[in-house]
């Protein structure tokens, strides 16, 4: 009668254990596919940081800045008559 009880309380280790290896197994996938998504979002930033760095450059330059001054809020170069030279 032991032997028989020590051959079930084995037999349910044995399917505890496994049961305990598949969900570990399941898990790491998870794991696993989540860091592949993690690594596709990086890569994703990446390339929008480096789109945003030239489109700052590329607004930033001087004639951009001109021109949107201008086109935008109707700005201008003032004339020689609407220059004041205030001295302290």
């Amino acid at each position: 009668m032991k032997s028989y009880m020590l051959v079930f309380l084995l037999l349910i280790a044995v399917v505890l254990s496994s049961i305990k290896v598949v969900s570990g197994s399941y898990s790491s996938r998870q794991m696993f596919s989540r860091l592949h998504e993690l690594e596709q979002e990086y890569s994703a930033l990446i390339v929008e940081r480096g789109r945003l760095l030239i489109e700052r450059s590329s607004l930033t330059t001087p004639a951009k800045i001109e021109a949107a001054a201008r086109d935008e809020l109707e700005m201008r170069v003032p004339t020689v008559d609407e220059v004041r030279v205030i001295n302290p």
